[in-house]
């Protein structure tokens, strides 16, 4: 990993975004003009936020058939942050599964519920709190689920006592799969709905769909870190093509269309080198162990040198940020040796939280206010039904003449066309 020099641009703009990378391409940055003869018939992989790529994108789109070579912006590979897009699932989780605070009957399967029952911060779905406390909620309360609809399908009253129940490995492989084809199939989920629909409110039960809603999409969230940290891009992608349609199902379109942008690619445009480069460099492992997204390395870059190593006060300026900045990461190293050296260093970790407590508090509340078990006529005030994010965004993603997917293709098209034009 090799920072470049920090530059004085404003890169939120599309014209901000050609200034950097005609900086990173000149004598500042790669020297690609001097050192590459007609460089931009080379491939390059950029990765970003959605914003970065977005913006480079509709450049590349600006440009093609008015410009060629360098500036035609043709030669860009463009990988979305997969870790931006980690964090969208979970604002979208929450905008999905949160509940409703100012009802008078709670959903005790809701995110709010849980929260409250752990007697953690309160929580405003206008403005969340970071990352790691929303996706450590989900997770808990995920593994709550999972371990008390182990005991439902095993038959099992505590956790010790299933522990001694299971004599193999298919068993506990059996045990897992009923709970997947019990707990998390939304086609039940749909046919309690459409019998409420028709028959009244005598029939389905909005807890128990809820619930089902609850612990398929908290699976999906789980699987995608789960790849990340393997190094799985397989895994990444399939996750990635259920996020296409959830995306756009939850409210997050801009990401929803960065989806349909990288499965369209991997899967039609991109040759198989090409294919092949993206797979093995969206995420890295700078330990030799676990894996991360390259936009999360790039954020941790930001934190060493808008944080960290900048000047305070009146010595802050861009001339110091330019001459640090390629030098974090040799920084970083001597200041590990030094404390190696001295004995100073007490680690760069907190001790994690033990959830088991949260854990259980969940369990018993599940179990006492029978969340997974289907009890006909079972209704919430104030619509407190979730919505299958799913099959919500694939619906709005194929109906209507206007619809996202025809105009996604017609863009598609629209830039063939000009890509076939020659520049005058």
């Amino acid at each position: 990993i090799h920072p470049l020099t920090a530059l004085d641009i404003e890169e939120a703009s599309i014209k901000g975004n050609a200034e950097v990378d005609e900086v990173v391409v000149g004598p500042q940055g790669l020297d690609l003009r001097a050192r590459v003869h007609r460089f931009w018939e080379r491939v390059r992989l950029i990765a970003g936020d959605q914003l970065s790529i977005a913006r480079l994108r509709a450049l590349e789109a600006i440009r093609a058939g008015q410009e060629a070579g360098y500036g035609g912006f043709g030669w860009g590979v463009w990988i979305p942050g997969l870790f931006h897009a980690k964090m969208a699932d979970v604002q979208g989780f929450f905008t999905t599964h949160f509940g409703k605070p100012s009802s008078s009957i709670q959903d005790p399967g809701s995110l709010h519920f849980h929260n409250t029952l752990l007697e953690r911060l309160p929580i405003t779905i206008t403005s969340l709190p970071n990352f790691q406390t929303c996706r450590s909620l989900i997770f808990v309360s995920l593994y709550a689920r999972v371990l008390h609809c182990l005991l439902k399908v095993s038959g099992k009253a505590t956790l010790a006592e299933y522990a001694d129940s299971v004599g193999s490995w298919d068993q506990l492989y059996h045990d897992v799969e009923r709970i997947y084809i019990t707990y998390t199939d939304a086609s039940v989920v749909a046919e309690l709905r459409s019998k409420r629909e028709l028959l009244g409110k005598e029939e389905g039960d909005m807890v128990f769909e809820n619930a089902i809603l609850f612990l398929r999409d908290a699976l999906i969230t789980r699987e995608f870190t789960d790849a990340v940290r393997a190094g799985d891009s397989g895994r990444v992608i399939l996750v990635l093509k259920i996020w296409a349609l959830s995306f756009r199902g939850n409210g997050r379109t801009k990401y929803a269309y960065e989806m349909l942008h990288l499965i369209h690619n991997l899967e039609n445009v991109w040759p198989q080198p090409v294919r092949d480069a993206v797979l093995n460099n969206w995420l890295i492992s700078t330990n030799g162990r676990s894996f991360l997204e390259v936009d999360l390395m790039q954020e941790h870059l930001n934190y060493w040198i808008k944080v960290f190593y900048k000047a305070h006060g009146s010595n802050m300026s861009w001339r110091w940020l330019a001459m640090i900045t390629p030098c974090v990461n040799a920084l970083r190293e001597l200041a590990r040796t030094m404390n190696d050296a001295l004995g100073y260093d007490q680690g760069s970790k907190h001790t994690s939280v033990d959830p088991v407590n949260d854990i259980h508090c969940i369990m018993e509340s599940l179990d006492d206010r029978g969340t997974y078990d289907l009890t006909l006529g079972r209704v919430l005030e104030d619509d407190q039904e979730v919505a299958d994010a799913t099959s919500v965004g694939l619906h709005n993603t194929i109906t209507g003449t206007s619809c996202p997917l025809n105009e996604f293709n017609s863009a598609c098209s629209r830039l063939q066309r000009r890509r076939r034009m020659i520049p005058v």
